[in-house]
């Protein structure tokens, strides 16, 4: 069986490379479709043997290579994963679909909460499969001496990401620390209990170093910062409604969340949370993601 795999660069270099070693007999190759002219042109060097076209990213309204694939009657999949979908429903509301789009892929998605939005642009049983699976770790990393949170704020999205909130939070516990990652510097002055630690190619030291960790974007798909810090057993809040972080959408409950565990902490009453930590490390075990992955391509 041979793979193509397009779309957002990060995902499909990330899934070519995990398929290539978990199915070795079959062929996954990448190709960067959106940036890279040399890409392009082996996209239709590869197409004609491809027997799957899996686009890490949707569209209903255009797409030159999702409807070549499907000219040439090759299996088509499109995994939408967040901005994709806001443009969905955009070209939706404006009338500009196209149907085949639509109706010829197979449709899935890493979120949960995007089903039902799938579904109110005409796209029939999207299925929810993750793009990244976690590794089984036998031990859940025990809690910093000192109480912590982490926030994911990339410098140059940080009002998307954001980081008003995340300095209004800051600044209403000025007692407790804030370790921010992703980015170096900001043009205003923040609160002092706020650390910045810049871009890191490993986020998983810094989960450990921390008791709550927060993610409130303006919108989102399911994160695999989210994702691996409850695999390490540490409290989520999110501004998204997924059923084993918690929800919260106002500055009021990120603040009483961070309290309370911050309480219980001091109390010495707070532990990693296991439970959670085995359930997202079996819905999210790589071996299974990947095998969903296969039986979608067959």
């Amino acid at each position: 069986m041979k793979v193509l795999l397009i779309g957002l660069p990060y995902f499909s270099n990330y899934l070519a490379d995990k398929l290539s070693k978990n199915f070795p007999k079959d062929t996954f190759i990448s190709l960067n479709t959106y940036y890279s002219k040399k890409d392009k042109i082996l996209f239709f060097k590869h197409l004609s043997k491809a027997d799957v076209i899996h686009s890490i990213n949707g569209s209903i309204s255009k797409s030159t290579a999702i409807l070549l694939a499907v000219l040439l009657r090759k299996k088509v999949v499109m995994h939408w994963v967040g901005t994709d979908l806001i443009q969905a429903e955009m070209d939706y509301s404006n009338k500009k679909t196209n149907s085949t789009l639509i109706s010829r892929p197979i449709h899935l998605t890493d979120t949960p909460w995007f089903i039902h939005r799938l579904e109110k642009v005409g796209i029939k049983n999207p299925k929810f499969i993750p793009l990244k699976g976690m590794e089984k770790c036998n031990t859940t990393p025990k809690f910093p001496e000192k109480f912590a949170v982490l926030c994911y704020i990339p410098e140059n999205r940080a009002e998307f990401y954001g980081i008003d909130m995340a300095i209004k939070i800051a600044t209403k516990l000025p007692d407790i620390k804030f370790n921010w990652v992703g980015m170096s510097n900001w043009k205003h002055d923040l609160p002092k209990n706020v650390h910045l630690h810049g871009w890191v190619s490993n986020i998983s030291k810094y989960i450990d170093d921390s008791v709550v960790c927060l993610r409130m974007p303006k919108s989102d798909g399911l994160s695999f910062f989210v994702l691996e810090s409850l695999s390490k057993g540490r409290y989520v809040a999110y501004n998204q409604p997924f059923e084993y972080s918690n929800y919260c959408d106002s500055l009021e409950d990120f603040v009483s969340f961070i309290s309370e565990k911050k309480t219980e902490f001091d109390a010495k009453i707070l532990t990693p949370d296991e439970a959670k930590s085995k359930i997202i490390q079996e819905i999210f075990d790589e071996n299974m993601v990947f095998n969903q992955l296969r039986d979608i391509y067959l």
